[in-house]
């Protein structure tokens, strides 16, 4: 059987035009050929994309991305609260409002030569992505143009600086960064390390001696970015990646080799454990689109030679799922790591298999078993979901264990306890590969 790759996805068609019941029926067969886990729907802000068309990809095993590029401006919160609360009750949990609003002709009414742009930015989307949040959806920033009118790593530290000052804490423990991911012809690990490793890196500037975060790579910079920003990480979702003719000009065999490359990153687990998803761009388009060029299928009956490269390696793949750590014990924000352990089936846990123990669900997501302490109010649906894209065996135990009210000696004593995971991860990796 061929290994899934959770992480891999595809971005429909760029338009908002193909979402018929044929639609469905002729796409799925060649997306599950392509073992696609995620897709991204381009869509309205006038109507929402039809429940049969969503919840036909979600049953597939496929999740949706909705992104709708609506010019950078106010949205109208009574024709667009429906809309999300639809997409919610169907199970989405992703849709993007917004495109590159780093980008001159991406905003409404030329508010692009206003001052205090990035200010300006985060007036408008805030109350989007309350919007999106309070209609049970998870907030999402806008992809950005890599490099853009506006440089696109200042735009994103100043506008997540932006909401931190504006403490808007609870809406940052719920942000997730999406993002383009570009080759423009480099090697997939252009930039890899972020500016950690490229400090010499400067904004609208070429380093002969240096890489940056235009290529592949991208998410090590965002990384870096939101950590220094914020002081955590985020999740980040990937819109659209791989070899795009609007930037550069690929031939067959490059563009081939290039997706190869980046496909044998995802399937070793060289991602950072904070990507979601890796979505090719694009996968169909009509001929007289100006993105027709990039389409893997410029008609169905007419592939790209990528795609029949990929289902040649997919189908002749067979390793199982490689990742650093064994077994992972997931607990419940809030609560004591020396209460839980204490509890009978997590205390033969920890006798028998020696985990990891922690409170995060990224670094979970590095482990080939993830044990949840606690029920779906302690540990939401969501996470497991996550962790089960990301190819773990998940199960769940639910003692009962109270939460405790949060002081400065218990967020002392979490920080203690997240420095001590950190190096038990690192101990770990080593040792059971």
């Amino acid at each position: 059987m061929a290994k899934t790759i959770p992480q891999l996805g595809f971005h429909y068609f760029p338009d908002d035009q193909h979402f018929t019941d044929q639609d469905l029926y002729t796409w799925l067969p060649i997306l599950a050929s392509l073992e696609a886990r995620w897709l991204t729907l381009r869509a309205s802000a006038r109507r929402a994309i039809p429940e049969n068309f969503i919840k036909g990809l979600m049953e597939a095993g496929i999740e949706p991305i909705i992104h709708i590029p609506h010019p950078v401006g106010i949205m109208d919160e009574s024709s667009l609260r429906p809309i999300l609360e639809a997409y919610a009750r169907w199970g989405v949990r992703f849709v993007i409002i917004y495109d590159r609003p780093n980008l001159r002709d991406h905003w409404a009414n030329d508010a692009w030569h206003k001052k205090g742009l990035v200010e300006r930015f985060v007036d408008i989307a805030l109350p989007t992505l309350q919007l999106v949040r309070s209609s049970g959806l998870m907030p999402v920033l806008p992809p950005l143009e890599p490099g853009g009118d506006y440089w696109d790593t200042a735009f994103l530290e100043g506008v997540l600086r932006s909401i931190k000052r504006r403490r808007r804490e609870s809406l940052l423990r719920d942000l997730n960064i999406s993002f383009y991911a570009w080759t423009y012809d480099r090697p997939e690990d252009w930039g890899i390390g972020g500016p950690e490793k490229w400090d010499s890196a400067r904004p609208y500037m070429r380093n002969q001696e240096s890489q940056d975060h235009r290529g592949f790579r991208i998410f090590d910079w965002y990384d870096s970015l939101a950590l220094n920003s914020t002081g955590q990480l985020m999740p980040l979702i990937c819109v659209g990646a791989g070899s795009n003719q609007r930037y550069a000009v690929s031939d067959s065999a490059q563009h081939e080799q290039s997706t190869l490359a980046i496909i044998k990153t995802l399937e070793d687990g060289n991602l950072p454990p904070t990507v979601r998803n890796i979505n090719f761009y694009l996968l169909s388009c009509d001929s007289h689109h100006s993105d027709h060029e990039n389409a893997w299928f410029p008609s169905i009956e007419a592939p790209i030679a990528t795609v029949h490269a990929l289902r040649k390696y997919l189908s002749s793949s067979k390793q199982v799922a490689r990742k650093p750590l064994r077994h992972y014990v997931l607990l419940p924000e809030g609560t004591d790591i020396q209460d839980v352990v204490t509890h009978d089936g997590v205390a033969e846990i920890l006798r028998k298999l020696s985990p990891v123990v922690g409170y995060s669900p990224f670094e979970a997501q590095l482990a080939q078993t993830v044990t949840l302490v606690g029920d779906q109010d302690a540990v939401t649906a969501l996470i497991e979901q996550d962790l089960l894209k990301a190819g773990c065996t998940v199960k769940r135990i639910s003692p009962e264990i109270q939460p405790k009210l949060v002081d400065e000696k218990t967020i002392e004593k979490e920080d203690h306890v997240q420095a001590l995971i950190h190096r038990l991860v690192g101990q770990n990796s080593g040792r059971e590969k």
